[in-house]
């Protein structure tokens, strides 16, 4: 009787054994579970990060390409200041105009005239003192000087020329009211009748005039 007991009791103390066992071991299972999933949320967490740093980064880097694109789209643009005849018509106010000027990368100016001869069809006109302050509009369009001719100022023939200050034309006159660039500055020396006139309009022998500028 007492060994039916003690079977009796061992069995039930093994299903209270396996019983907690079993307890324990479906809750490590949930934990490992829980473990698990948090751990696939922090990699998919991970992974996001990196494909957001990546994409961050080709966005910054296409950025970078069009700002690199319209840097060097601009280094070769020109910006009107004035024009008319063949060239179309752009009028700009004194203000306006000098604004523009004044952002002149080297302070250089291109002129461009179709009627004109050839040394006088596309010139180049650089102001070398203080640049961001003179009256573009009065010296170019109203009134050209010669004042400063090799010192303040200096006229070419080509951009490269007037870029890196070489060949700088050798004859400059002026000083005529209303009489505008170049009145009759030269290459080598004199020649007539190459100047506009803001102010003269059709009496000025330029017809086809267009004043721009590249950018700083």
């Amino acid at each position: 009787h007492m060994r039916l007991l003690k079977a009796a009791k061992a069995r039930r103390l093994t299903a209270a054994v396996r019983a907690r066992r079993a307890r324990e071991l479906k809750l490590r299972k949930k934990k490992w579970a829980t473990a698990r999933r948090a751990a696939r949320k922090r990699a998919e967490a991970k992974r996001a990060a990196i494909r957001a740093k990546a994409i961050a980064a080709r966005r910054a880097a296409a950025a970078r390409k069009r700002r690199e694109l319209a840097r060097r789209v601009a280094a070769y643009t020109w910006t009107t200041l004035y024009a008319k005849g063949s060239f179309g018509t752009v009028t700009r106010t004194k203000a306006e105009f000098n604004a523009l000027a004044q952002l002149a990368k080297l302070g250089i100016v291109r002129r461009e005239c179709t009627n004109c001869l050839a040394t006088h069809k596309d010139v180049y006109f650089r102001r070398k003192t203080s640049p961001e302050d003179w009256d573009y509009y009065d010296g170019l369009l109203v009134t050209w000087r010669d004042v400063g001719f090799h010192v303040d100022f200096d006229i070419y023939s080509t951009w490269d020329d007037a870029k890196n200050d070489k060949n700088p034309w050798k004859f400059c006159n002026g000083n005529v009211n209303e009489y505008g660039f170049p009145r009759d500055c030269g290459p080598t020396g004199s020649v007539w009748h190459q100047w506009n006139s803001l102010t003269k309009g059709e009496s000025s022998y330029v017809k086809h005039v267009k004043y721009s500028i590249k950018l700083r």
